[in-house]
């Protein structure tokens, strides 16, 4: 949560955001890929 404040981001639309995300991918998903969504490259989904 720190970090998220660090960058700007709202603490509770980034945990829901991911959390999603992370549910949709498959279980092989790239390890980099999760790196993106790390608070300083995170960018809200398109809805």
């Amino acid at each position: 949560a720190i970090t998220c404040h660090q960058c700007g981001v709202n603490v509770f639309d980034y945990f829901c955001d991911i959390i999603d995300r992370c549910a949709a991918w498959p279980p092989n998903t790239p390890i980099e890929k999760y790196r993106d969504l790390l608070p300083d490259r995170w960018r809200p989904s398109q809805k």
